[in-house]
C-alpha cells in the first residue's frame, strides 16, 4: 500500500514539474531596479545624510578589527557610498 502511495505522489511531482512552464515577464532595464527617477533620487538624498555617514565608519571600523583579506563585492546594495567608503580606507 505504501509503494502505491509513494508512486501516486512521485508521478504527481513529476507530471507537475514536466507539466508546468515558466511564465516569461518582460523586463525592462532601469536605473537600480526602480523606474521612477524621482525614487532613486531620494535614495541617493538619503544615502548622504551625515547618520549614514557615520553607520558606514562605524561598520568599516568593526571590520578592520578582523583584518579581512580578500575581494568585497557590493552587489545591488544601493548606491555604492559604502564599497567607495570601503575602498578609501
Amino acid at each position: 500500500m505504501l509503494y502505491v502511495i509513494g508512486a501516486i505522489i512521485f508521478l504527481l511531482l513529476l507530471v507537475l514539474s514536466l507539466g508546468l512552464r515558466r511564465a516569461k515577464v518582460p523586463r525592462q532595464i532601469s536605473n537600480e531596479g526602480i523606474e521612477n527617477d524621482a525614487v532613486v533620487e531620494a535614495n541617493n538624498r538619503i544615502n548622504r545624510w551625515p547618520q549614514f555617514r557615520v553607520l558606514r565608519k562605524i561598520f568599516i571600523a568593526e571590520l578592520k578589527k578582523h583584518q579581512p583579506e580578500g575581494i568585497v563585492a557590493d552587489i545591488g546594495c544601493g548606491p555604492g557610498y559604502l564599497i567607495v567608503d570601503l575602498a578609501r580606507s
